[in-house]
């Protein structure tokens, strides 16, 4: 039975997120019925060196998002901490992601005038929100061709009881070089039982290191 999953629509009804024109690639021929879909707000590159992996469909993917192998830390059923070695993880490459970071402030009320006194003491951790879609595909860094099986994987990840490294240039650019999952939800689409939204909320983990002064 051939079945078309349109992007752009199932952002739409997962995530109220409008994407004009995207593409609908179809299960049975694996091509894309609209190559030169336009994604509202989304930059396009022509030149496919800049593009760091391709899907299976032959469009470029710029920014994939992996979780880096290494030894974790996790809880086993009796609550204690043991290891859990993991390997590569790419998510699927339909992901978006958003940034944002405050900024931690104290403001004090001005006595008979207008305004506040701001204080900046710092920033706050990088907060970020990853949408996609777990769905068929054949070209899967780590073979994970079942949205199942890519489900599965990234339940792994979630039961981990510590940072995760993580690579991706919109990352680097932010100095992230590790996340804490806070949350991860999946949900589902009537009479689309292969495509599964899910959203990832995370929060980057710094390194803070502590110097002790013996005196």
């Amino acid at each position: 039975m051939e079945m078309n999953y349109n992007i752009s629509q199932l952002f739409a009804e997962s995530f109220g997120l409008k994407v004009n024109q995207g593409y609908s690639p179809e299960i049975v021929s694996g091509k894309a019925n609209d190559p030169k879909g336009i994604y509202e707000g989304i930059s396009f590159t022509d030149d496919l060196q800049q593009s760091e992996k391709m899907s299976h469909l032959g469009t470029p993917v710029l920014f994939p998002i992996t979780f880096s192998a290494g030894s974790y830390k996790k809880y086993d059923e009796s609550g204690r901490i043991v290891s859990s070695n993991l390997s590569d993880f790419t998510l699927p490459y339909s992901c978006v992601i958003d940034f944002n970071r405050p900024k931690i402030i104290s403001k004090t009320n001005m006595s008979n005038g207008y305004g506040t006194v701001k204080e900046i003491f710092g920033f706050d951790d990088w907060q970020i929100d990853i949408k996609g879609f777990f769905l068929p595909q054949p070209n899967h860094p780590q073979g994970l061709i079942s949205p199942y099986d890519q489900e599965n994987m990234m339940n792994s990840w979630d039961e981990l009881a510590c940072s995760i490294a993580v690579e991706n240039k919109l990352f680097t650019n932010r100095e992230i070089a590790s996340i804490t999952i806070e949350d991860f939800k999946v949900g589902s689409q009537r009479g689309r039982p292969n495509v599964r939204p899910f959203t990832i909320r995370a929060t980057s983990n710094d390194p803070i290191e502590l110097e002790i002064s013996l005196l």
